[in-house]
């Protein structure tokens, strides 16, 4: 499965920076498999997670499960 991680940054880029940092600060590094993961810059207390609406609604067809 693909994992597509929200994560309230200012880039797509940071997002993937700061992912990466709190593995790193548990100590998960080893164990997650990043090539499975796309961060996203957003914010879920925002509409469509401070995503452009075509971005929202290509994740929308696209996931199937929403953890939080």
């Amino acid at each position: 499965a693909h994992i597509y991680c929200l994560v309230r940054a200012p880039s797509n880029d940071a997002s993937r920076v700061r992912l990466e940092e709190a593995l790193q600060r548990y100590y998960l590094e080893e164990s997650c498999d990043l090539t499975r993961v796309t961060t996203l810059a957003g914010d879920c207390s925002s509409p469509f997670f401070s995503l452009s609406e075509g971005q929202y609604n290509r994740l929308a067809e696209q996931v199937s499960v929403i953890y939080h």
